[in-house]
């Protein structure tokens, strides 16, 4: 157990059977005698409660596993009555549905806190809720209480306060609070804690949401279903691919819209370019080869769906083609200037003749990924045509690289696109290239949007200095 790490939430399927004592970003060794014995006395009353919750846990997993998220939900809240539950119970209750039930977690960490108004480890899970539900001012000050607290001064909670301010309106305050991290050796510990109140919904919570959609014949539904399952992602950093649940949701989309429905034979075929690999991505990332038997399979499937070839058509769900792609070249099946081939002058047609943003964005990414000199040209024409951020941003950095930055389209986009991190992030290049300091407000709204991307903790580190360079230079 890490004493600088926050109390585990996950799901109890993720849990395995073992009720760990919570890993508090409290430090024991800051603080006094009294308060460390209070501290291991509410640790071991929450370890204690392994008690209640194992007995139930392979019929929650199944619940989870079924998509029954509100009876799994159920299940734990009526283990042991409200009436009868501690702060303890309801802290780590909070914590279990903290990325499941964000609404419940919230109640459940306020009635602890209402129990245990001292305690700095529900105080903290309180802190988090506030920042999640956007109650910037009480969020404000209860990060405030606690990184006043001796056991929170070298705590990465300062990132989440400095946000806060940042959202007060209080650009100055932000900086200083930030300054307050060892960027250089908390890093991991920053973007983790960012992570937690700007991460994704449960995975599970998504699926059952996903699951009633393909119930009740949604076509969207069933391709994010399976999706997922590809990359069932519990956070920002940690997927892996769910072979079970695709075997039993592939069914289900059979059962909902046909087994010889274009979408979901596209949706089979991509899962076979899935398998050629193995499900874990360190497994893949060590060099693991693609299955050769699977292989010639998803080769004949993809085949038989013309989606290769001098006869190629268009995918059927432009979402689930763009996937398809990329899984052949993986796969070794085909090579993206092959795909180019097969694909580009029938989706250069639509593009020209149809509003077709996905058309788009399939052939954009096709000549991206073929290094395709013709990029630039369909870049301008997506950005005149369609008004499409990704475009614009294309042109822009292109422009940055030849070293005449286009002033005049980077004012243009953002005033269409004013909050795109992509577009921020290259007003700030600009500004820096002409040798101007960038503007607070701006950089301002571009750490607010980078932080809710996949954090990168350097890469904030510089934007809050620039941000205080631009706060300090003279008006």
């Amino acid at each position: 157990m890490s004493a600088t790490r926050p109390a585990v939430r996950l799901p109890l399927a993720l849990l395995a059977g073992l009720m760990t004592c919570p890993q508090s970003a409290v430090a024991q060794e800051a603080i006094g005698a009294a308060e460390k014995q209070r501290f291991m006395a509410f640790q071991q009353q929450v370890q204690d409660l392994s008690s209640v919750y194992d007995p139930i846990m392979q019929t929650n997993v199944a619940l989870l596993d079924e998509g029954k998220v509100s009876e799994s939900t159920q299940q734990l809240l009526d283990a042991v009555p409200e009436s009868q539950r501690t702060a303890a119970h309801d802290f780590l209750l909070g914590n279990l549905l903290f990325d499941m039930e964000p609404a419940l977690s919230l109640k459940l960490h306020e009635r602890a806190l209402e129990a245990d108004p001292d305690n700095v480890m529900i105080a903290e899970e309180w802190a988090l809720d506030l920042h999640r539900a956007g109650r910037w001012a009480e969020a404000e000050a209860t990060y405030a209480k606690l990184l006043a607290h001796p056991a929170f001064q070298a705590s990465a909670l300062h990132a989440l306060q400095a946000e806060t301010l940042l959202q007060l309106g209080r650009p100055a305050d932000a900086v200083a609070e930030w300054k307050q991290l060892d960027v250089k050796r908390q890093h991991t510990d920053i973007e983790e804690t960012l992570g937690w109140v700007h991460g994704p919904v449960s995975p599970w919570m998504r699926r059952a949401d996903l699951l009633a959609g393909v119930a009740s014949k949604q076509p969207d539904a069933a391709r994010d279903l399976i999706l997922l399952d590809l990359h069932f992602d519990r956070n920002w950093w940690n997927e892996k691919r769910r072979d079970d649940y695709l075997a039993a949701d592939l069914a289900r989309v059979d059962d909902a819209f046909g087994p010889t429905a274009p979408r979901v034979r596209e949706l089979h075929a991509l899962v076979l370019l899935e398998q050629t690999m193995p499900a874990d991505p360190m497994e893949r990332a060590m060099g693991g080869k693609p299955d050769a038997d699977v292989v010639a399979k998803a080769r004949d499937a993809v085949a038989a769906l013309k989606l290769i070839g001098p006869d190629a058509r268009d995918a059927a769900d432009a979402a689930v083609g763009d996937r398809i792609f990329a899984a052949m070249v993986l796969a070794g099946i085909q090579s993206w200037s092959q795909i180019v081939a097969d694909h580009q002058d029938r989706l250069q047609a639509r593009v020209r003749s149809l509003h077709d943003p996905a058309a788009l964005r399939t052939l954009s990414g096709l000549l991206e990924a073929a290094r395709s000199e013709e990029l630039a040209e369909l870049d301008r024409f997506g950005w005149e045509k369609y008004g499409d951020a990704s475009c614009a941003a294309s042109l822009l950095a292109a422009s940055l690289r030849d070293g005449k930055p286009d002033e005049a389209l980077l004012g243009t986009a953002l005033a269409k696109h004013p909050d795109d991190p992509r577009l921020l992030r290259l007003a700030v290049q600009f500004d820096e290239h002409a040798g101007r300091l960038p503007l607070a407000e701006r950089l301002s709204t571009l750490i607010l949007a980078s932080a809710k991307d996949v954090p990168d903790a350097r890469g904030l580190d510089a934007l809050y200095l620039r941000l205080g360079d631009a706060l300090a230079a003279p008006k």
